[in-house]
């Protein structure tokens, strides 16, 4: 599932928004969000991940399952990036007004 956020903390961050969302939102729509080689759609029925080169990979989450391992790589970009990790954070929070980490707990 973090193959394609790779060390990004922006991506992950975006990532987290949109599953945080569909997990307070049942009624939210389909949010799709692209990488350089999988694309995922978002909505409170699940997470479905597919490689756009390669038919066969792909994965189908609940967003509780995908919330735990944003959670988890978060986790673990703090950890070894943590200056970066935190600075688009704040830089995140200072854009949208929330932060999204804690509402994947």
């Amino acid at each position: 599932m973090t193959t394609d956020i790779q060390l990004a903390p922006n991506s992950l961050l975006e990532v987290a928004a949109l599953v945080a969302a569909a997990r307070r939102n049942p009624k939210s729509q389909v949010e799709e969000f692209g990488g350089n080689a999988h694309c995922a759609e978002i909505s409170p029925d699940g997470v479905h991940i597919q490689n756009e080169h390669v038919d066969h990979v792909q994965g189908d989450f609940t967003v509780d399952q995908a919330a735990a391992v944003l959670s988890d790589f978060w986790n673990y970009c703090m950890a070894v990036i943590p200056q970066r990790a935190q600075e688009a954070r704040d830089a995140f929070m200072a854009e949208h007004g929330h932060d999204p980490v804690p509402e994947l707990a």
